[in-house]
C-alpha cells in the first residue's frame, strides 16, 4: 500500500510533468511487473495474430492470399463484435475468446503441408 501512496504523491507534485519520463513505469516494483505482462501478453498477441501469415508458405497459400483471408475475417468478426461487446461481460467474454483462440491454435499445431503442393 505504501507503494501505490508513493505513486500519487509523485503524480500529485507540482513538478509531476517535469520530472516524468517513459522509465517511471520500471521505477516501482507493481507498475514494473504490470509492464512486464503486458508487454509479454502484447508480444503472444502479435505473434498468435502474424505467425500464420509467415509460416503459409509451408501450408500452401502465397502471402497475397493469406492477407485477404485474414483480412475478410477480420471484418466479419469486428462488426457482429461491436454488436455483441455490450451485451457479454468482461470475465465471460475474455473465458470464451481465451478458449476459441486455445482450440484454434491446436488445430493449426495439426496442419500439414499437403503432399501436391
Amino acid at each position: 500500500m505504501d507503494d501505490i501512496n508513493s505513486v500519487i504523491e509523485y503524480q500529485q507534485a507540482d513538478d509531476f510533468l517535469q520530472m516524468s519520463t517513459p522509465l517511471d513505469v520500471f521505477r516501482y516494483p507493481s507498475l514494473r511487473l504490470t509492464t512486464i505482462l503486458q508487454g509479454i501478453v502484447s508480444i503472444s498477441t502479435y505473434l498468435m495474430y502474424y505467425g500464420p501469415l509467415l509460416i503459409v508458405a509451408s501450408i500452401g497459400f502465397d502471402a497475397y492470399s493469406s492477407n485477404v483471408i485474414l483480412n475478410t475475417a477480420d471484418i466479419l468478426t469486428y462488426y457482429p463484435l461491436m454488436l455483441m461487446i455490450d451485451k457479454i461481460h468482461r470475465k465471460k467474454g475474455c473465458v470464451i475468446l481465451f478458449g476459441s483462440a486455445t482450440i484454434i491454435s491446436i488445430i493449426m499445431i495439426f496442419l500439414t503441408k499437403p503432399d501436391d503442393c
